[in-house]
């Protein structure tokens, strides 16, 4: 067996600088920040790759109407984490079955879809808190979530960090969007201009007029309901809150 003593790199070979350490995507919205992402609808993690890379702070993995299930996330999720971008799941329905299995996946947000009422939005926030705050399932010693249970602080960080986000995309759900916004463990409130123009008999027009100042409205109402309060809202690509932009 041959061997030589350890020794410092050659001084012509510069140390790599260290890695940054991920971000929290909750944590940088609450602390002010306008953060950039996008949707991304096919899985492919080299799209997903090149997303992280161009800079986008988020990428939002649209598992509601892009292709692939749930557990085609994962490559993406893995390409994002390895450009340390943080990675959203956009449920196909509001189920505690997709969201069991998304949460396990370990992203830092679930995107729960056509949220209508304050008992739509306790449903989701329930799915993704661990009784007794809620009916998620446990598995956290075997899943990616906690490092596959290497992360011994998950269970003690993961309410604090993940992003519930509540889409609001009907009629209905405008008529009920403040309370929808005051449901505790509510983080973000995303309005979505397509199926909205939808709902309002817009199909094919979601830059109609009434459909633009229907959001401004509901913006209005959330944010001016207490202009004080923490809560990350997202609504519209303005505010003087923390805000998700939407590329309306």
């Amino acid at each position: 067996m041959m061997s030589s003593p350890a020794s410092s790199p050659p001084p012509w070979i510069p140390t790599p600088p260290p890695l940054p350490e991920p971000r929290i995507l909750k944590s940088r919205l609450v602390a002010g920040e306008t953060l950039y992402g996008l949707f991304l609808l096919r899985s492919s993690p080299t799209l997903a790759e090149i997303a992280g890379l161009a800079g986008y702070d988020y990428v939002v993995i649209d598992r509601e109407h892009g292709c692939g299930g749930i557990a085609e996330a994962l490559p993406c999720l893995r390409a994002l984490a390895a450009a340390r971008t943080s990675a959203i799941l956009c449920l196909p329905e509001l189920s505690t079955a997709c969201a069991k299995k998304a949460l396990d996946l370990g992203p830092q947000g679930l995107m729960f879809p056509m949220i209508e009422s304050p008992g739509a939005a306790e449903l989701a926030v329930s799915f993704c808190r661990f009784p007794p705050h809620g009916v998620r399932g446990s598995a956290h010693t075997v899943v990616r979530a906690s490092a596959y249970g290497i992360d011994d602080d998950y269970l003690a960080r993961v309410d604090e960090e993940l992003l519930v986000m509540c889409q609001v995309e009907t009629v209905a759900g405008l008529a009920e969007i403040e309370a929808i916004a005051g449901v505790e463990g509510v983080d973000v409130v995303q309005m979505e201009p397509l199926d909205l123009s939808a709902s309002m008999g817009y199909l094919w027009d979601p830059r109609n007029r009434k459909v633009r100042d229907a959001m401004k409205e509901a913006e209005r109402k959330v944010l001016g309901k207490n202009p004080r309060n923490q809560k990350v809202r997202d609504t519209m690509n303005r505010g003087n809150e923390a805000l998700i932009q939407n590329n309306f």
